[in-house]
C-alpha cells in the first residue's frame, strides 16, 4: 500500500504518516523509485497508533509504549484512561444524536402541520 492509499485509508495526512515515520513509530519499506510501500504488518501498527491517537494518547506516550519502556501498570493506566476518554465522548455523541433525532422529528411533524393548513389555491 502507498502512503496516499494508507493514509486515506486511516484518515491521515501523509504528513503525518510522514511525521511518525520521522519520529520511529512507523517504518515503510521503500520501491525502487524511491516510494514508500507499507506491508500488513506496518499497516497494523500505523492503525494501532492512530487509534491511540485518536484516544488521546500522546506522541510521547506512544514511544514509550512502543518501545516497551512503559510498564504493564503504566501501561494498563494509559490504555483505562484512553478507554474511558473515548466512552465519555461516545456518551456525548449518543446524547447529540438523540437530540437531533428530536429536532428532525419536531421539523418533519411542524413541516406537515404547515403543509395542512395552507390554504389551497
Amino acid at each position: 500500500m502507498t502512503i496516499t492509499e494508507l493514509a486515506a485509508t486511516l484518515d491521515v495526512t501523509t504528513a503525518t504518516l510522514r511525521y511518525y515515520e520521522g519520529i520511529g513509530l512507523v517504518t515503510s519499506d521503500r520501491q525502487a523509485n524511491g516510494n514508500r510501500h507499507y506491508t500488513e504488518q506496518q499497516i497494523d501498527r500505523a492503525k494501532r497508533i492512530v487509534y491511540f491517537r485518536r484516544a488521546g494518547v500522546s506522541i510521547s506516550e506512544l514511544q514509550q509504549l512502543f518501545s516497551n519502556e512503559m510498564s504493564d501498570e503504566t501501561a494498563l493506566k494509559l490504555l483505562q484512561a484512553a478507554k474511558a476518554k473515548i466512552e465519555r465522548q461516545q456518551e456525548q455523541l449518543n446524547e447529540t444524536l438523540a437530540f437531533l433525532n428530536y429536532k428532525t422529528q419536531w421539523h418533519e411533524a411542524h413541516r406537515k402541520t404547515a403543509q395542512s393548513t395552507e390554504p389551497t389555491r
